[in-house]
């Protein structure tokens, strides 16, 4: 699996690649004699974290604030939103990370200017990614009416692009990815204004499929030739919020990811200045 940073340790090699483009990144390591494929993806989504908590799915408001708090708060996390769960979400989240093209990948991009790659325009949602470590600043402009899903910090396993003779069952997918976020730490803000209790919206491991286009994908990009098409099985887990269609205008968003428990510190620092209209 590729994720925004890749890191590949073999037994007989170790080698790093990074990908730009979307805030809070993911690794992908083989290591030991298993070649075990774990990928820490932080993602914080370039939108303001900060929408109505809903239990309606199909029609949140379009703005809400906590009163106590003073921030806008992302959808429940329990709730079925625009008719799928949290879970299913982050399902499409990927099939959306891995089909776009990775020479214009939002993920690689620095500025925000690919933000409306590969973006489905009769969907009620616009994704939103985050970096392969590191800071970054973005500008995007989110159309108005659009529901906003990324993921803070998260990690997915599969097989692909791994050699035929390192390939894992699927219980040695799902240990990859057993605590992944015991030493992490995640904090996101729209508009100033902190979003609390960030636990809630830890989406559990779900297995789903995605497919790699072609030629231009985020593999060939970092230099992994020769994977296309569907990947089977996949697993991911990680924290996710979803937002309600931001009030037009423009709003500012924050995030931090942190997760040590591979050993090796992975942070990621974004700030999304968001323009809907």
């Amino acid at each position: 699996m590729i994720n925004p940073t890749i890191e590949i340790r073999g037994t007989r090699a170790h080698r790093q690649r990074r990908l730009a483009g979307a805030p809070g990144a993911g690794s992908l390591a083989r290591s030991g004699g298993l070649a075990e494929t774990v990928v820490r993806l932080s993602l914080l989504a370039a939108v303001s974290v900060a929408m109505p908590a809903c239990n309606s799915s199909e029609q949140p408001p379009s703005t809400a604030a906590d009163a106590s708090v003073g921030a806008i708060l992302p959808l429940d996390p329990a709730g079925v939103h625009y008719g799928k769960s949290y879970a299913e979400w982050q399902t499409e989240w990927y099939r959306w990370f891995f089909g776009a093209p990775g020479s214009t990948h939002p993920i690689l991009d620095a500025t925000g200017v690919n933000c409306a790659v590969h973006q489905n325009a009769a969907s009620p949602i616009f994704f939103l990614g985050g970096t392969t470590g590191g800071k970054a600043s973005r500008k995007c402009r989110i159309p108005k009416g659009k529901a906003l899903f990324f993921p803070i910090l998260n990690a997915g396993a599969d097989n692909g692009g791994v050699p035929a003779g390192e390939i894992l069952t699927e219980a040695q997918l799902l240990a990859t990815l057993k605590d992944p976020f015991k030493d992490a730490t995640v904090a996101a803000s729209i508009d100033g204004k902190d979003i609390p209790d960030l636990a809630r919206y830890l989406v559990p491991v779900t297995r789903f499929n995605y497919t790699v286009p072609p030629g231009d994908s985020l593999y060939t990009v970092n230099g992994v030739a020769g994977v296309s098409g569907v990947i089977d099985p996949a697993f991911a887990t990680g924290y996710y919020l979803l937002l309600a269609p931001l009030s037009p205008g423009v709003h500012q968003l924050k995030f931090l990811g942190k997760n040590v428990s591979s050993g090796q510190p992975f942070v990621t620092d974004v700030s999304y200045e968001l323009s809907v209209d």
